[in-house]
């Protein structure tokens, strides 16, 4: 009798995001942070099978890669601000954006 609402895994970067924008920006030259679709889809496997055996007791799922790897990149950045307060973790300043992107159709009705 319960609604399951499952918060898909964010893509994450190679390396500490905050860290190499800064460091790129310093260098000038361009961070190589960013995974592609396929090495997420990968990296998740075991997720994305556990997701799809237990759809019937699942109310919708959030996808954050929908919206951040549509290009097929996975982006850790928007506007020069990062994503990520590391590797992985969703920075605080980026809250702002993350509610843009649950607006725009990050969820996915099963």
């Amino acid at each position: 009798g319960r609604e399951v609402y499952v918060w898909e895994p964010v893509p994450g970067a190679r390396k500490s995001v905050p860290l190499e924008m800064a460091r790129a920006a310093w260098q000038h030259k361009a961070a190589d942070l960013e995974y592609d679709l396929n090495e997420y889809r990968s990296d998740n496997l075991f997720f994305f099978d556990a997701l799809a055996t237990s759809r019937r007791w699942i109310t919708a799922s959030f996808s954050p890669s929908q919206i951040l790897c549509a290009t097929g990149k996975c982006a850790v950045e928007q506007d020069g601000n990062p994503l990520y307060s590391d590797t992985a973790h969703i920075a605080n300043s980026s809250v702002d954006i993350w509610v843009q992107v649950l607006r725009r159709g990050g969820i996915a009705m099963h």
